[in-house]
């Protein structure tokens, strides 16, 4: 479930719906993806991470990295 209301706290964007319009979506789109009803598509998630948002905030849990997975296959 995307963390929308942390992202949105965080950036000091005033609420879902300037969020909406600045993505150019419904603010029920966005209230959607807040409760896990939906999911942003890929244009729409990379907007979000342009914007400022965190993998953590988009994905709703710590983001592991490519490489630490690589490296810890090397063990």
């Amino acid at each position: 479930m995307i963390r929308i209301k942390d992202f949105i706290k965080r950036a000091g964007i005033p609420g879902q719906a300037e969020l909406a319009r600045t993505l150019g979506v419904s603010n029920k789109t966005v209230s959607m993806w807040a409760t896990g009803k939906r999911t942003p598509t890929f244009k729409v998630c990379r907007r979000l991470l342009e914007m400022g948002m965190t993998v953590e905030e988009l994905f709703g849990k710590p983001y592991r990295s490519s490489a630490a997975t690589r490296s810890d296959m090397d063990e």
